[in-house]
């Protein structure tokens, strides 16, 4: 039976539309960028009856499915407004963190106070760390942020929508020693664990009147210190809402089985930390 994307998407129920609109404006620092995107993405989508959503299985909620081509048509986006240029290697060396600050910066122009707004969250030792990234970046690429775009915007320009896969966590070959993510929810907490994961992966439907008040606030204390990004709630969703494995996660959001299994592990051991140092109980 096809799927009605233009009904999943307008649905007021999970206000997927409000959900997008706030990710574009997340990824993008200047709002008539944002906006841009957004509308530049929707239009790509809805083209040709949807059929940029042909690729959805079933494995996954359509709604989680549409979310996900979403999040990743905003780097698509990014690279046919401002170009294609890599990062070098030094960068690739030291994280996704680094990587994210110099398209921000040296592809993007975005002004280094939003950058540490939008990256920091209001935490003061993430912001310091980002400043100073954002120096050592600007030190050894001294023609950081004076390129012009590189390419605009064109209706007939198709090939930037196809998402390049650039699983470079494939490098790392592997490691067959990293633990599983069920092995490190073995680890400790275990009940506790599952049951805030099912809370996180239901969050954004369950704040309703009807809830409780108490464990709600907990919810939202919870999801502050947690600092998860857009892609970081995804992959725990798909993982544990969705139930899918792994390798389908990877292949989904173009990631390497590496980044998909280091994802869960850091948003686990950091949820793991919080729940054992601040008090918050949902036993």
């Amino acid at each position: 039976m096809p799927v009605d994307w233009q009904q999943i998407l307008f649905d007021p129920q999970n206000d997927l539309i409000g959900r997008l609109d706030r990710l574009a404006k997340k990824r993008f620092w200047d709002e008539n960028l944002a906006d841009e995107a957004f509308i530049w993405i929707l239009d790509k989508l809805k083209a040709d009856n949807w059929s940029r959503l042909d690729g959805f299985n079933g494995k996954a909620k359509p709604s989680t499915f549409l979310y996900t081509v979403f999040l990743r048509s905003l780097e698509d986006f990014s690279r046919t407004k401002f170009g294609y240029p890599r990062p070098k290697s030094w960068l690739k060396k030291l994280g996704d963190l680094w990587v994210q600050i110099w398209k921000r910066l040296c592809l993007e122009r975005e002004p280094q106070e939003q950058i540490k707004m939008h990256l920091g969250d209001g935490d003061g030792q993430r912001e310091a760390e980002i400043k100073q990234i954002m120096v050592t970046i600007k030190a050894k690429e001294p023609d950081c942020g004076q390129q012009e775009a590189l390419t605009t915007i064109g209706g007939t320009d198709d090939e930037a929508f196809l998402f390049e896969s650039q699983n470079d966590g494939e490098a790392l070959g592997q490691d067959q020693s990293r633990r599983s993510t069920e092995e490190i929810l073995d680890s400790g907490h275990l009940e506790e664990l599952l049951q805030v994961i099912g809370l996180l992966t239901g969050f954004n439907g369950m704040q309703t009147a009807s809830q409780n008040e108490a464990l709600l606030n907990k919810m939202q204390q919870l999801s502050v210190l947690l600092k998860m990004e857009p892609t970081e709630q995804l992959v725990l969703q798909m993982k544990f809402q969705d139930g899918m494995k792994d390798a389908a996660i990877a292949r989904a959001l173009d990631m390497s089985n590496y980044q998909v299994k280091n994802s869960l592990e850091g948003i686990i051991k950091r949820l793991s930390n919080i729940l054992s140092e601040s008090g918050i109980d949902f036993r």
